[in-house]
Order: C-alpha cells, then structure tokens, then sequence
C-alpha cells in the first residue's frame, strides 16, 4: 500500500468512526502523545498558526484531552 494510501485509508476511518460514534475505535487511532489542534481563522484570510498564544478551535496536548471530550460526549456534560 502506497503512503498515499494508507493516508486516504485512516481518513476515512476516521470520519467513519466519528460518523457512527465509535468513539473507542476513534481515540484507538491517536498515540498518547499526540497533539490535536483545529486552528481558528483569524480573518476571512488567514488561519492562526500558534495555539499557544491565538485562540483555537480545538487545542489538546495529548490524547488525554481527547479522552476527555468523548467522556464529556458520552455524559452529556
């Protein structure tokens, strides 16, 4: 399998698991050291670049933020 692939495969898993709520298999595909972040636009034009010092749209250091956000999902809280 190409890398190319292999990329457009776990894309694809990914939005299958996060469509269907398969959360466990979804959290499976990030390492525990793993930094998720969404940047948010800073204008129509450009995007933030520094989640440490610009807002975000999502910004967790590990995957223990992403833990934390489907408990928050699962619970309703």
């Amino acid at each position: 399998m190409t890398l190319l692939a292999a990329a457009s495969d776990l894309l694809a898993r990914e939005g299958l698991y996060l469509d269907e709520q398969r959360w466990d298999e979804w959290l499976a595909l990030y390492c525990e050291d793993c930094t998720f972040w969404a940047p948010s636009w800073l204008d129509e034009d450009m995007q933030s670049d520094d989640p440490e010092r610009q807002i975000s749209l999502f910004y967790f250091k590990s995957r223990a933020g992403l833990e934390d956000r489907v408990w928050r999902i699962r619970s309703g809280q």
